[in-house]
């Protein structure tokens, strides 16, 4: 099972022994073609991303990690850990030592093979809401001047701070970017603007390594085709409250019956659903 694909696995999280096994072997076989110059990046933690909702027991403060951690739709004003599914904070701490053991796995194998190594894993977490220095923040000049171009991006940045981050994107009343801005909206995917900050970091590299380029790095580009952050969704929250109160019909009629929830089930559900949204004045 070590080398099933994703979708034949029982599991969710890999051994880093078996992590090692597996990326020492890949690194064997691109050894063999000979590669000139070889770039790999470090892996996130996926506690930085909204997938993992953060719930805290006692609002006080700010802590490194939450007291639970559940589904992004989940309200988490609401959040029952008898009901609804979600880690720990020893388990998402687990989660986040394993991946970094991941990443000594990869940067060992890159020593050895001389790869370079692109610290994405860094840059992700710099932008998080998770990162105590804020004013130090990980965006290149030329992005905020790319921000500041656009008129709707340029109410992300004050006195060059941006207010971006890897929370679940928002809109203001005016309809403009008012949270997130580098997850879509599934909460694990990059935006465009997140994937420019990925590629803006492997150019720095290689070209510290010798590598050339044709052209410039265009963010303002970047940031016109990210409608996510130029042109959000109004109606955001009312998603997520659609999400949430999907969740609360699918528990409430279903779990406790044991039966399945398939397409038939899911068209009834959204009947409820909007009959439930009624009822809340939504």
């Amino acid at each position: 099972e070590v080398e099933a694909l994703p979708h034949e696995r029982e599991y969710t999280v890999m051994r880093p022994d078996h992590f090692e096994q597996n990326f020492n072997k890949l690194a064997e076989q691109i050894n063999r073609l000979n590669p000139g110059r070889i770039f790999t990046a470090t892996i996130p933690y996926i506690t930085l991303l909204p997938i993992m909702q953060p719930v805290f027991e006692i609002k006080s403060g700010t802590r490194e990690y939450a007291d639970f951690y559940t589904h992004f739709w989940v309200d988490a004003d609401f959040f029952d850990p008898g009901q609804h599914p979600h880690l720990t904070r020893e388990q998402a701490i687990e989660l986040d030592l394993t991946i970094d053991r991941y990443n000594t796995i990869i940067r060992t194998v890159a020593e050895k093979y001389g790869w370079t190594v692109v610290p994405v894993g860094r840059l992700v977490y710099a932008a998080s809401v998770r990162n105590p220095r804020k004013h130090k923040q990980p965006y290149s000049k030329a992005f905020i001047e790319a921000l500041k171009h656009n008129e709707r991006t340029r109410h992300l940045v004050i006195d060059d701070m941006v207010e971006l981050s890897t929370d679940l994107p928002l809109a203001d009343n005016e309809g403009k970017l008012s949270k997130g801005g580098l997850v879509s909206l599934d909460g694990i995917h990059p935006t465009t603007t997140a994937y420019g900050h990925f590629a803006e970091l492997f150019m720095n590299v290689m070209q510290e390594k010798g590598v050339s380029f044709k052209n410039d790095f265009d963010w303002d580009r970047i940031i016109k085709e990210d409608e996510l952050v130029t042109h959000p969704p109004k109606i955001l929250e009312q998603f997520r409250q659609v999400q949430y109160s999907m969740m609360k019909v699918y528990q409430g009629f279903f779990r406790e019956s044991g039966r399945r929830f398939g397409t038939k089930e899911l068209l009834t559900s959204f009947d409820r659903v909007i009959s439930y949204l009624k009822k809340q004045g939504r």
